[in-house]
């Protein structure tokens, strides 16, 4: 099985203010074995919650329902008023869209498709 990839663009920008406020705009462009809605939102306000794991992958949707609490999209922007926050959330979520694509190549090398007897006791 070829690994995961997840092609992605990272943009860090200034806003001049005043305040100043720095941004980081994250956009998965492509990756076939996950897809691209990989940020992860509340459902609750629409807000950016974490990027996706792969549990997040299996259970919630790719729009807004209110029958889960989350849901996932392609994109993600967030805003700070200070560099350094936007510095660490530019690598965090490099860091976690890598952690993801090797956590699902390792979940998907270990399923083994069948059919399995649930024994209740």
């Amino acid at each position: 099985m070829p690994a995961t990839v997840i092609n992605y663009t990272l943009v860090q920008s200034t806003i001049v203010g005043p305040p100043a406020q720095y941004q980081v705009q994250a956009t998965v462009t492509a990756s076939p074995n996950t897809g691209t809605s990989l940020f992860t939102y509340r459902y609750s306000d629409g807000l950016y919650d974490h990027v996706s794991t792969v549990v997040d992958l299996m259970t919630y949707p790719t729009a807004s329902n209110p029958s889960f609490p989350f849901y996932r999209q392609p994109a993600v922007i967030q805003t700070f008023v200070n560099s350094n926050e936007a510095i660490n959330a530019a690598a965090t979520i490099k860091s976690r869209l890598t952690s993801l694509a090797k956590e699902y190549d390792i979940v998907a090398a270990s399923f083994v498709p069948g059919t399995y007897p649930i024994v209740v006791p």
